[in-house]
């Protein structure tokens, strides 16, 4: 069992696959392991070099022993001598700046240690890896696999026998009328027809849509059409919707108008327009070819065969995922059926790897909701910028610290944005020198979501307030030059609404100051006289501000175009991140979809996942509306 005095040791060690790592403590001159520690590399992080590999080790593992390592001294030995020096990087940038300043918490000291002595930590990193079998077939005993049936293909079974009893049960769920008391174009139950099953997770109930045929057919299927002729006309004859159509090609036969009525659209349509289908040679029904326009005969496709056709021709790969628009031309070139545009169009608006990787014609954007402070120092936004070339004194960042109400700026070199150096800054520069404002606002940077700098707000009784993720607009608030400039929104300038004056400026100096030089003895009427210029600007600055707003407001919510999204719907978020060693032009725009557990406010909901929750805003969202919905 670990104590409190003796040193630890972590050993780390990586592979092509996987990290490994042993946890020990020096008791009494021996090593005693504490904890063994393996973890499989995902796809991406494959791809890393050897020193990332080496480095992401010790970085998953001070993660995972945090209990143990943190506010102690203790020892990293690895058989990559590169992490030696690496640790003392001078100028990291992008991920390896990340990794190294969460190292930089700790106090450790990395060791090199011979790959020979290193055979501990280097099993672990090599263990078998499950994900790289890829011999499990569906349908397909397991004992009859290559592999034998290997872990990962009896956990791939496992989940393939739940999916098909939730299609089984979906269907005892749902009872569609068949035969003649459908009554209608939605008469017959057809393969192509969709199920809703209600399922309840964490109190939440939302739905999910199973299809009764495969999500990708395959040739020879009993329900599919292997493109001969010979199949096509067994289907229309058995086809309901082509009945009166068949009698009256065969043989003129006329149906009384009592059935018709009871016919359903597509057969209504079918008989008004009969004298555009005759068979072809072959006893296909097919629609004639309009001259001037198009010869070309088109075949009829019956209900059954719909959805193969529209497979065909957007889901396989020489169809390319197309729009609707290229989708509905290329069928109507050599198909036709009752609907098809509109089926092309749900078809496509369906597919989940056009929904993924697509972008919008029209972006969703919500309306504008307006806060404007209405005092001095009631609501002061941060920022940070950098990093920028390195000054003499080694500052490399500029911390941005603006009033909302007076537009009064504050700029701080920073060397680092580490969170105490950003709350150290903050504190010295700005609330120290005009007080303590009601409330900040930053983004969700690391220093400014820091457990130090929530709970310096908290002793100071400041609210916290922060932005949505990759939402920067709302945090749109350099020193000297914008205090003395006049602000369009207020009407003055920073400096005469937080200090009452105007400051001197370099022409002031070599003209003479605009401002009334002060007597000897006049203190009291000075101040009196300068707290009612004050308190007349802050007035006229706050009216100014509230057409300004309304203005902004009116403006904006011109080009707004809002969703219906509510809790319990399955939503796709848009993919801002960019993943190292992929074309983000070639990644999906969309990531999810996603579950909306909760709405927030007008414009945030918290949206839930297979592992985590987060904060989604309305822009950055569109309803998922898959043809199949994980549970």
């Amino acid at each position: 069992m670990p104590n409190k005095e003796d040193m630890f040791v972590l050993d780390t060690d990586a592979s092509d696959v996987a990290i490994g790592a042993e946890l020990l403590q020096i008791q009494k001159g021996r090593e005693r392991v504490i904890s063994y520690g393996s973890f499989a590399l995902t796809p991406e992080q494959r791809r890393y070099c050897t020193t990332h590999k080496e480095l992401l080790a010790v970085v998953r593992f001070t993660r995972q022993y945090r209990h143990y390592l943190l506010g102690r001294h203790f020892r990293v030995r690895t058989d990559h001598n590169s992490l030696r020096w690496l640790m003392n990087f001078r100028a990291p940038e992008g991920q390896l700046a990340r990794w190294l300043e969460e190292l930089s918490q700790y106090d450790l000291r990395v060791e090199h240690r011979p790959g020979a002595k290193h055979q501990n930590a280097d099993g672990l990193s090599r263990l078998a890896d499950e994900v790289e079998c890829d011999n499990y077939r569906r349908f397909v005993e397991l004992q009859e696999l290559p592999c034998g049936g290997c872990r990962y293909c009896q956990k791939a079974h496992q989940q393939t026998v739940r999916a098909l009893t939730v299609v089984e049960e979906s269907n005892h769920l749902t009872e569609v009328p068949t035969g003649e008391d459908a009554g209608g174009e939605g008469g017959s139950r057809t393969e192509n027809q969709a199920h809703t099953l209600e399922v309840s997770r964490s109190e939440t109930t939302f739905s999910v849509r199973t299809l009764t045929v495969p999500e990708c057919p395959q040739k020879g299927d009993k329900d599919s059409w292997d493109g001969s002729l010979t199949a096509l006309k067994i289907a229309q004859e058995e086809d309901r919707d082509l009945r009166h159509l068949r009698r009256w090609v065969d043989g003129g036969e006329v149906p009384s108008d009592s059935e018709l009525y009871l016919s359903s659209l597509a057969a209504k349509s079918y008989w008004v327009d009969r004298e555009l289908f005759e068979r072809n040679e072959e006893g296909v029904l097919v629609r004639k070819g309009i001259p001037a326009v198009n010869d070309t005969e088109k075949l009829l496709i019956p209900r059954t065969l719909q959805r193969m056709v529209l497979y065909q021709m957007h889901d396989i790969p020489s169809s390319g995922h197309l729009g609707v628009t290229k989708t509905k031309e290329r069928i109507k070139e050599r198909y036709h059926w009752y609907r098809c545009g509109q089926d092309t169009r749900d078809y496509v608006s369906e597919c989940s790897a056009c929904n993924r990787n697509k972008k919008p014609s029209r972006k969703a954007r919500s309306r504008m909701t307006p806060f404007h402070a209405g005092a001095p120092m009631e609501r002061v936004h941060l920022d940070c910028i950098g990093p920028l070339p390195s000054s003499r004194a080694g500052n490399q960042h500029i911390l941005m610290m603006v009033d909302q109400f007076t537009k009064w700026v504050e700029c701080v070199p920073l060397p680092s944005q580490k969170a105490e150096v950003t709350a150290r800054a903050a504190v010295n520069e700005f609330i120290a020198r005009f007080g303590f404002p009601l409330q900040i606002h930053a983004d969700q940077g690391r220093n400014f979501e820091s457990r130090l700098f929530h709970e310096i707000c908290q002793l100071l009784q400041i609210t916290k307030t922060r932005t949505t993720p990759y939402r920067p607009s709302s945090n749109g608030q350099l020193a000297g030059a914008m205090r003395s400039a006049v602000n369009r929104h207020t009407g003055y300038t920073a400096n005469r609404l937080m200090l009452g004056r105007e400051v001197n400026v370099p022409a002031d100096l070599m003209f003479g100051g605009s401002e009334t030089s002060r007597q000897e003895g006049d203190t009291s009427e000075y101040v009196a006289g300068l707290r009612a210029a004050m308190e007349s600007a802050h007035a006229a600055a706050l009216n100014n501000l509230q057409t300004s707003v309304e203005r902004m407001k009116r403006d904006y919510d011109l080009r707004a175009r809002s969703q219906s999204l509510d809790q319990g719907q399955p939503v796709y978020v848009l993919d801002l991140g960019a993943t190292p060693g992929r074309c983000k032009k070639l990644c999906p725009v969309w990531k999810g979809p996603y579950l909306i557990e909760k709405r927030l406010s007008s414009t945030l909901f918290l949206v839930a996942g297979q592992r985590r929750k987060f904060t989604a805003h309305h822009d950055q969202m569109k309803l998922c509306r898959d043809r199949v919905v994980p549970r």
